[in-house]
């Protein structure tokens, strides 16, 4: 069994069997129950078990974003060629209240390598280094309202907004989002990134892996309940749902998520106070 310590607990147990996250009805007790059988699962309990909340933090915004990742050249000087296009789950984390916030956090992860963990952190007092360097019009409140609106900018259209994370050989990283104005290249907000700790990396992977091995069982149990309901109500449907194959439906839709728009190649350089948020 996986286990993982939180700072200040003991080991804590994240095994499937351990974590009571039950759909809204699992019992089935006749046509009562046929409409609570459909409904939506109840992951709380299985959320409330991530490292990242062991600070206090809540988690505000949690979406796969799609980012173009580029390696740094060993040589500063050396052109910039355009990265690989990959969807990076984007998680943003709050610290008190949200019209007086003392702390964001935002946390970077990928399903391609489970190792992939950045983390960009900000409380007021650093904020007032990032709106100087960059010229920002925000204050710290609505920093995170303006981060949210950024990611789902390059969600929504991929074509106008741009998030580049230049990964650097140090360590750190970088996250530029960019706007195409078809006649230029225009930054909106650059954050710095670093790559987690080797221990929140295997704390954060441990937690991955048996929160997804504990939804699994609460969708096999739901799944046995709905035979179970088919199978006294409609045998003959149950044999036919057991020998149907599985719908093309779903492939097709997962090569439509994953498609990839074309990634323009970006320049290198950034021209002074190019920013949209900045002072005028």
């Amino acid at each position: 069994m996986l286990s993982t310590s939180y700072p200040g607990e003991g080991q804590q147990s994240l095994s499937p069997l351990s974590v009571h996250a039950q759909p809204a009805a699992h019992a089935v007790s006749g046509p009562a129950a046929d409409g609570p059988m459909l409904s939506t699962f109840d992951f709380t309990a299985i959320e409330s078990m991530d490292p990242s909340l062991a600070e206090g933090h809540r988690v505000v915004y949690d979406r796969e974003c799609p980012f173009e990742l580029r390696v740094q050249e060993s040589d500063a000087n050396a052109p910039q060629e355009v990265g690989t296009l990959e969807a990076i789950k984007c998680k943003i984390l709050l610290l008190g209240d949200q019209a007086c916030p003392q702390h964001v956090r935002v946390d970077l992860t990928s399903e391609n390598d489970l190792f992939f963990h950045y983390t960009h952190s900000v409380n007021e007092s650093s904020f007032r280094g990032m709106q100087e360097a960059q010229k920002l019009m925000i204050e710290f409140p609505d920093y995170m309202n303006v981060l949210v609106k950024m990611l789902n900018s390059c969600i929504k259209s991929p074509h106008s907004f741009l998030a580049v994370l230049l990964l650097k050989r140090d360590g750190k990283a970088q996250l530029d989002i960019i706007q195409n104005m078809e006649y230029k290249f225009v930054e909106l907000l650059s954050l710095d990134f670093t790559a987690s700790p080797e221990e929140v990396v295997r704390q954060q992977i441990t937690f991955r892996y048996n929160s997804l091995k504990s939804k699994v069982a609460l969708m096999q149990a739901r799944l046995q309940d709905i035979n179970a309901l088919v199978k006294v109500k409609n045998p003959s449907l149950l044999l036919q749902l057991q020998k149907t194959p599985p719908s093309q439906y779903g492939q097709q839709h997962h090569a439509y998520s994953t498609s990839s728009p074309h990634v323009s190649p970006l320049p290198q350089a950034r021209t002074a106070n190019t920013s949209v948020m900045s002072r005028r």
